[in-house]
């Protein structure tokens, strides 16, 4: 009777290294068959990441005049320096460099995954069911893609695991963990610029594992731990507008705006055309250039305020002022 316990334990390690093994062994299948995958916005991280191995003039350039959507400015800066390392590591394998690093990155991630879960005291089947929902999710085939999406997310959820590994003890989070977990968010940045919005999300978190005991030093303690875990990821998001500024003159993250945001405000004006009824420079762009109301009309309307003279830092101001003034 007492071998029983073990030899559920070995059957469950079993299970566990097989069940790894084989999402392995699917994802090289996969990139075996189809190769890295490149989709449209491949084209802008490599084209950055050509300009860093041609030179170091994007420290102090970013080449706002390089047509209506300038890769140094649109582009966060992360990625396109890590494809300009593969490229000089791999030579012409680099794109396999690259989504093996996402593999990498995401079979971490699912081991994290799994020991939240049992640190959570979930069923182990259930932990086990949330690492293969996760290695078939959208991560399945993000992994494979030439795009930021991956590594971003992976960053992000290896935060998450590691602020709430220790949520089911009653000790607050300790100032190691909360500077590991906000570390991590200053890549996932470097990544993606939205990343200072999304932390918001993670805050409920962060109050619960930091302030549990608001008594005297404890409650300084738990202040430093938010702190830790905050502002590397403000800071980082600081300098980045300072670099900017010297780069342009304008303290901006990115004018991903051109894009996202208007592709927003197309979508929504096919339904509704008073979207662009207004007096604004963009609304007069936009009621003279648009056509389909979809993502094809976004260059017009960019390059007709380009030819009017505009910059794309102040065309993505203004596609962000216009946006939340729709709401």
């Amino acid at each position: 009777m007492a071998a029983w316990p073990l030899d559920v334990a070995l059957s469950r390690r079993a299970i566990l290294f097989g069940t790894f093994t084989l999402i392995a062994i699917f994802k090289v299948s996969l990139v075996a068959i189809y190769g890295p995958i490149f989709v449209p916005d491949t084209s802008g991280y490599i084209a950055v990441a050509n300009e860093m191995l041609k030179s170091n003039a994007w420290l102090n350039d970013a080449q706002l005049s390089a047509g209506p959507f300038p890769p140094l400015a649109i582009r966060m800066i992360g990625y396109p320096a890590a494809l300009a390392a593969a490229m000089q590591i791999g030579g012409p394998l680099w794109p396999y460099l690259i989504v093996a690093l996402q593999f990498a990155m995401t079979m971490a991630v699912l081991w994290a995954i799994y020991a939240l879960g049992i640190r959570l005291r979930l069923p182990w089947g259930l932990a086990l069911f949330a690492v293969v929902a996760f290695a078939t999710s959208d991560q399945l085939v993000t992994d494979q893609c030439i795009l930021t999406d991956s590594l971003n997310a992976d960053f992000i959820i290896l935060a998450v695991c590691i602020l709430a590994y220790g949520a089911p003890s009653d000790r607050p989070l300790s100032l190691w963990t909360a500077t590991a977990a906000g570390a991590l968010l200053v890549p996932a940045f470097l990544l993606r610029e939205a990343m200072p919005f999304l932390a918001m999300t993670m805050l409920p978190l962060v109050v619960v594992r930091c302030f549990r005991d608001w008594s005297g030093r404890a409650a300084i303690r738990a202040a430093l731990a938010c702190a830790l875990m905050l502002l590397p990821l403000l800071g980082t998001a600081e300098i980045y507008k300072g670099w900017n500024r010297h780069r342009t003159g304008e303290r901006f993250v990115t004018t991903s705006a051109q894009l996202t945001l208007m592709l927003a405000q197309l979508v929504a004006a096919k339904h509704d055309h008073q979207v662009f009824d207004g007096d604004t420079p963009l609304d007069r762009a936009a009621r003279e250039t648009v056509r389909h109301y979809d993502f094809g009309d976004i260059t017009p309307i960019n390059r007709e305020l380009i030819e009017r003279g505009y910059r794309p830092t102040e065309i993505a101001r203004m596609s962000q002022a216009h946006y939340f003034a729709l709401g």
